[in-house]
């Protein structure tokens, strides 16, 4: 099959964690042709042990390629929200009508990854941008799709609801630079592992976990930025890292005892599917995490799992436990990319996989849960 991948998030932050070619690869591992399209792009800002992976399974082109590539089997359009994030690269390279590549190709997929309506507002402002352009946009998009997936059920009814479709849950994945730590419980020490940027995450629950628990050291690794962190003091036991750097991460989670998910309650968080809980899983660690309510609806999906409202409470239920855990943790194998680009394959063939949302609000489970 051949297909043809735009992705409208800008490949930033640390160059070990641009994640969003990792299912395009995975459908290229797969034997099937993939070409690659992102704002920017280039094989040299990888780290070295991706490079040949990339070249392996993946064709990268600019965005003004895009068109030379047609026609194709499927078309991919990976995005937060289509095209709110990457009105910069309009400026720079105008992207395609989307309407003349629908016209050449067989299956349309939007994969939404996130709720973005709670978080964009200010990038929006800042770029003279008003919402509804973002909202035309997409419903430009769902309007040229022939299927919709959403990283969790709760996103999946939203869309379904608010545009009368069928839309498929294609939950996360870890990515596969990170592996099980096979360290024994023994050789651990009292760490708690935190990833991820300070946007949206509760602060002052994490400085409130590393003051009741003085004998337990606490690393956050990631984003940690002003003005995110204004007026953050942490704790003497709480380090912060910036850089997100998979083997800063692999180095702590080979001694750590637990992840931790610190997010706060908002909209934004109730319809996010956490990538660091797939991260702290196939690390091999149990998770320690704010309630995501899809986690308490699919336990077998989502095991190793203490969720509560209140962090510092669900740290002292997962110490409680913590005495008759075994390390590392098991691992399900379906949170792979190789799965999760099996997965999109069922779903083009018209399998119900994880789950589906219709219109009238309801969530119907698949045939892998």
């Amino acid at each position: 099959m051949k297909v043809l991948v735009w992705s409208g998030i800008p490949l930033f932050g640390h160059k070990g964690c641009r994640i969003h070619y990792l299912l395009p690869a995975a459908l290229g591992e797969l034997g099937h042709e993939v070409y690659f399209s992102a704002h920017p792009l280039k094989v040299s800002e990888f780290p070295d042990r991706l490079q040949g992976q990339i070249a392996s399974h993946l064709h990268l082109i600019p965005p003004t390629e895009i068109a030379d590539c047609l026609p194709v089997d499927t078309f991919l359009y990976i995005d937060c929200t289509p095209e709110g994030v990457n009105f910069y690269a309009q400026d720079k390279c105008p992207l395609p009508h989307w309407e003349e590549v629908r016209e050449q190709v067989g299956n349309f997929v939007y994969i939404c990854l996130d709720y973005w309506e709670d978080w964009l507002l200010e990038v929006l402002r800042k770029r003279n941008r008003s919402v509804r352009e973002v909202e035309e946009a997409e419903k430009r998009i769902v309007n040229l799709s022939t299927h919709i997936t959403a990283v969790s059920p709760q996103l999946c009814i939203y869309l379904a609801r608010k545009y009368g479709r069928e839309v498929h849950w294609l939950p996360n994945a870890a990515p596969p630079f990170f592996s099980v730590c096979k360290t024994p419980k023994k050789d651990r020490k009292q760490i708690a592992l935190i990833i991820g940027g300070a946007w949206y995450r509760d602060l002052e629950g994490v400085k409130k976990l590393a003051r009741e628990h003085q004998d337990w050291d606490f690393f956050w690794i990631g984003g940690l930025k002003y003005p995110f962190t204004q007026g953050f003091s942490p704790a003497g036991n709480l380090f912060l890292l910036q850089d997100r750097d998979p083997d800063a991460i692999l180095t702590v989670a080979s001694k750590a005892l637990v992840g931790i998910i610190p997010n706060r309650r908002n909209w934004f968080n109730y319809f996010s599917d956490p990538l660091k809980w797939y991260i702290y899983h196939v690390c091999g660690l149990p998770v320690v995490s704010v309630k995501v309510f899809h986690h308490s609806q699919f336990p077998d999906f989502y095991p190793n799992t203490w969720a509560g409202d209140d962090l510092e409470r669900t740290f002292r239920a997962f110490l409680k436990d913590l005495p008759s855990l075994t390390y590392p943790q098991p691992v399900v194998g379906f949170h792979t990319y190789q799965h999760r680009a099996k997965a999109l394959l069922g779903i083009l063939e018209g399998k119900v996989i994880y789950g589906k949302a219709t219109p009238d609000g309801s969530f119907h489970r698949g045939d892998n849960l």
